[in-house]
């Protein structure tokens, strides 16, 4: 059974059960629409693949589910050690040209995962949170297979927080947005 976590209002009697998932919406606030974000990896598959962009694939040894979306495939592992997962990537791709995200649910933090590729085994298990992956899932579905892995392997990076920053590039004018918002607590600079 597939379980979201829902963002509304204070009461959230269920209004609907579709595929094993169970629909939420507010009382009190009625006219807000209903946001649904997955939890963890099997959800976030799930989510796509009922939003049209991504397709199930046969589950392999080792993995809970599969989808395929323009250009790569997304699958998750039950195993989220680095060991595993490395081991679990090499296997599925070996010497073949296919671009491959290996994502497992990120046992320090709930709602993030663990997420190897899509490019290169050699590339660092980074984490991030389940619901920016499955909207960078579902933006690289619209594009084409070259631009769509280019552009997920990119936001990987940037959500899992390691960037680029250069630090002395700023406007006087943003410098003092940046200095007021984070003595405010509002931001906090990179280390």
């Amino acid at each position: 059974m597939w379980w979201f976590l829902v963002h509304v209002g204070e009461a959230v009697p269920p209004i609907a059960a579709r595929g094993g998932a169970v629909l939420y919406q507010s009382v009190a606030r009625e006219r807000e629409p209903v946001r649904i974000r997955p939890v963890n990896a099997v959800e976030m598959l799930g989510h796509l693949v009922d939003r049209g962009q991504a397709r199930h694939l046969a589950a392999r040894a080792g993995t809970a589910g599969m989808i395929a979306s323009s250009g790569f495939e997304v699958a998750v592992t039950v195993d989220h050690s680095e060991r595993s997962m490395r081991a679990r990537w090499r296997e599925r791709v070996r010497n073949t040209p296919l671009s491959y995200l290996l994502v497992a649910d990120d046992p320090a933090r709930s709602r993030w995962l663990r997420v190897l590729g899509p490019v290169s085994v050699e590339a660092p298990i980074r984490s991030v949170e389940a619901s920016a992956l499955a909207r960078v899932i579902a933006d690289a579905a619209g594009m084409s297979a070259l631009e769509g892995v280019r552009y997920l392997a990119e936001e990987i990076i940037r959500l899992a927080g390691e960037g680029l920053f250069m630090d002395g590039l700023l406007s006087r004018h943003t410098e003092r947005c940046v200095s007021r918002a984070t003595r405010c607590g509002g931001l906090a600079r990179p280390r």
